[in-house]
């Protein structure tokens, strides 16, 4: 446990919007500096959108419902954290369409960051999209009008950067 000192960090006040968002949490741990992967999303949820400050917050809660990476890596106090994120527009409720987008944009993050760490022995994807569930030729085709390139070119830039 730290010694008794003053701590300080920085929240910019747009966090606490609520906007469509993917992100990329990476957790270095202290000592070995191996690397735990989570990529996830804000705004599918049916009852509203937290913001993205409180959903990070929420992966270091002891709510086991709500805290995907604690579940995962145990002891979150072993691991400093780097959280990267894309908004994607103010979050509006009953937009089944966004809520598809942002669900796919996070489908997409997650299949980019799988490339970019295949092969890697210092860094694990907590939890890696695996697309073994059954699509309609409807669905499929859907899905490719939701994300355009330049998103995608964003949600790789985003991954090139919190995997270096």
């Amino acid at each position: 446990m730290p010694s008794t000192q003053l701590y300080e960090f920085s929240i910019p006040g747009f966090v606490s919007q609520r906007q469509w968002c993917v992100y990329i949490i990476v957790g270095t741990h202290q000592v070995t500096r191996y690397r735990n992967v989570y990529v996830g999303k804000v705004g599918d949820n049916r009852d509203g959108c937290n913001s993205i400050i409180t959903r990070i917050g929420n992966h270091l809660s002891h709510n086991k419902v709500h805290s995907q990476l604690r579940n995962k890596i145990g002891n979150t106090a072993d691991f400093d954290y780097k959280v990267h994120f894309a908004t994607f527009g103010e979050y509006v409720e009953s937009n089944k369409e966004f809520k598809d987008k942002i669900n796919h944009l996070e489908r997409q993050l997650n299949i980019i960051v799988q490339s970019k760490i295949t092969g890697l022995i210092d860094i694990k994807l907590e939890n890696p999209y695996k697309g073994k569930g059954y699509l309609s030729v409807f669905e499929r085709q859907y899905r490719q009008t939701l994300v355009n390139q330049s998103e995608i070119d964003i949600l790789t830039d985003m991954a090139g950067k919190a995997l270096t």
